[in-house]
């Protein structure tokens, strides 16, 4: 069991974690975490899931009948220099 104290940071309260805790909750400075009260009054810090997107996901927020920005589209007017593919 570790003890820490309360201390004023702003209108907040901070507790300090000691690393040996971070380190077995795989946590990282500037990680998002979850506070929860228990049935015993006891407060619960969970690492909030992180979730990496997916293709679909990215794709979902491009919006296919925007313009093309004009430095891409001059890419797609450039003549071939070389041996390329496409």
């Amino acid at each position: 069991m570790y003890a820490t104290s309360l201390r004023k940071v702003g209108g907040s309260a901070m507790i300090a974690i000691p690393p040996s805790i971070i380190n077995m909750l795989n946590l990282h400075i500037g990680e998002n975490v979850s506070l929860e009260l228990n049935s015993s009054n006891a407060i619960v810090i969970k690492p909030l899931q992180r979730k990496k997107p997916t293709l679909n996901d990215l794709l979902a927020q491009c919006d296919v009948n925007a313009p093309m920005p004009a430095p891409d589209a001059d890419w797609d007017t450039l003549r071939p220099v070389g041996n390329e593919l496409l």
